[in-house]
């Protein structure tokens, strides 16, 4: 019984390890500029007090260097990926905005737990989007 567990432990252990290096399927500097630009996304909040404009123009050149660093075609997993991101963004945005309407931070705080799950996903190379974000 003991040889079984001991068995049934490596053989899971093994796969975990074979899963980890599969999902690292975003380059380094992809990696590194989608982090930055999530950076720049989570900040979004503070900067628009100063100038929403500006708050804006600092996100659509971070998008630029993060596309900049993509690699493939259009269906890569890096483009893709940036696609989801800008995506994110968007409705990150609007949840921002709407909070100050409304002072409903709940979806504004889902958006930073996501964010927080987003980059250590990205920091492991890994394209998988986090369930929270889905």
């Amino acid at each position: 019984m003991r040889r079984i567990l001991l068995a049934l432990c490596l053989a899971m252990w093994g796969t975990s390890a074979c899963a980890a290096t599969k999902e690292a399927d975003l380059g380094v500097d992809f990696s590194h500029a989608a982090v930055k630009y999530l950076m720049v996304v989570e900040n979004y909040e503070s900067a628009a007090v100063d100038s929403s404009s500006k708050a804006q123009e600092r996100i659509d050149s971070a998008h630029k260097d993060m596309t900049a660093a993509a690699t493939g075609d259009k269906t890569s997993s890096e483009n893709v990926t940036a696609l989801f991101l800008k995506i994110f963004t968007a409705v990150h945005i609007m949840n921002v905005k709407t909070y100050k309407l409304t002072g409903d931070r709940k979806d504004v705080a889902k958006d930073q737990i996501c964010i927080s799950e987003w980059k250590q996903a990205l920091q492991s190379r890994s394209s998988n989007q986090p369930e929270i974000c889905k």
